[in-house]
């Protein structure tokens, strides 16, 4: 996925990208008001698409769905780990 195709995305989702610098966007879900910083590359692995989807509350393209519900449970996971 390109950056073109994440902000169309996460567009239909409610989010808004707004420029900070260089090629970096603070993205905002209005409908949840999560957001995260989105840095404008021509593709984007697996996670770090993962990571945009679960740090937004914005549903996955289809065809990230599986590997969508494994970073999510990866991430569920990591919080149960006590600190010491």
């Amino acid at each position: 996925m390109n950056f073109q195709d994440l902000k169309y995305h996460l567009e239909k989702y409610g989010c808004t990208f707004d420029h900070m610098e260089d090629n970096v966007y603070w993205v905002m879900n209005s409908i949840n008001l999560h957001v995260c910083q989105i840095e404008e590359l021509k593709e984007y692995s697996k996670i770090t698409l993962c990571h945009y989807f679960f740090e937004l509350g914005v549903p996955p393209p289809h065809e990230y769905a599986d590997f969508y519900d494994e970073y999510r449970n990866f991430r569920n996971d990591v919080v149960k780990i006590p600190l010491k």
